[in-house]
């Protein structure tokens, strides 16, 4: 599932991309130069999420409540 634009991509609701009969490696990728995904649920079953934006800037108030997955995204882009 692709979902993309040369400007910007508003992306809400849910996405489930899954491999062939519901099996793991799915694929999504979102892009644009502006790309909003706040409140997107993705579920590509043990695959692939690409985030193509030209920028990136995350936002999380409570580290507590965030999740393990925004955790894991934080820790790798300060590596960068």
């Amino acid at each position: 599932m692709i979902v993309w634009a040369d400007d910007a991509t508003h992306a809400n609701g849910s996405i489930v991309a899954t491999g062939a009969g519901g099996g793991r490696g799915g694929l999504v990728e979102s892009s644009a130069h502006t790309l909003e995904v706040n409140g997107i649920r993705v579920n590509t079953g043990g695959g692939l999420w690409l985030l193509d934006p030209n920028d990136f800037a995350f936002e999380l108030p409570d580290l507590e409540r965030a999740g393990a997955a925004r955790v894991r995204i934080v820790e790798a882009m300060a590596k960068t």
